[in-house]
């Protein structure tokens, strides 16, 4: 099934979800390697995808930032996740293609092609939705979207260069909410300071 998860939707998922838990927090939407939130925090979360959308340089930028959000003793948990393409990557890009049709009679397509660069360690995606009626297309939007993987000791060099002490690897394996069943995800912990 076609499934369209909008920016709003999920600002409102996380919402009702704290809700629900009977938290109270003021939710922030940034890019992380611009993060510049008006609070110091004593500790952050950080999901794979959210990090891993960047690629090094930005990925780099976006934990610097995080070390500036953090007062002493910080610590930081840093998600990752390397997928099973990592290892065997496909020799040309992948392509599906799904089409919806609508209660109007028009029809949605979403084509995806996603290409795996195992050197750069990055998967570059493409999405186009297309709404069609008839012939023409009444509606489209393309969407470019960036994963990159990192090793848990790369990861670690990372928060080390970013000026984090102390980092670790937490579970050398942890179910991924966020992410494909297939592959391998991580937790790092470090710290600010010593």
């Amino acid at each position: 099934m076609l499934k369209i998860f909008t920016r709003l939707a999920a600002d409102r998922a996380a919402q009702q979800r704290l809700s629900d838990a009977g938290a109270n927090a003021t939710l922030f939407r940034q890019e992380l390697d611009q993060l510049n939130l008006p609070f110091r925090y004593a500790a952050a979360f950080v999901a794979a995808h959210a990090w891993q959308s960047l690629d090094q340089r930005r990925g780099a930028r976006a934990l610097e930032l995080l070390r500036g959000h953090l007062i002493d003793p910080g610590v930081l948990l840093l998600q990752g996740y390397i997928p099973d393409v990592a290892a065997h990557p496909p020799g040309a890009p992948l392509i599906e293609i799904e089409r919806k049709r609508q209660s109007d009679g028009s029809i949605i397509t979403r084509r995806r092609e996603r290409r795996v660069d195992r050197d750069a360690q990055l998967i570059l995606q493409n999405e186009r939705y297309e709404q069609r009626i008839g012939a023409r297309v009444v509606a489209r939007e393309d969407l470019k979207s960036t994963l990159a993987w990192y090793s848990p000791e790369e990861g670690i060099e990372l928060m080390h260069a970013s000026g984090f002490a102390g980092a670790q690897i937490v579970e050398e394996e942890l179910p991924l909410p966020f992410a494909p069943a297939e592959g391998r995800a991580f937790l790092l912990r470090a710290v600010i300071g010593e």
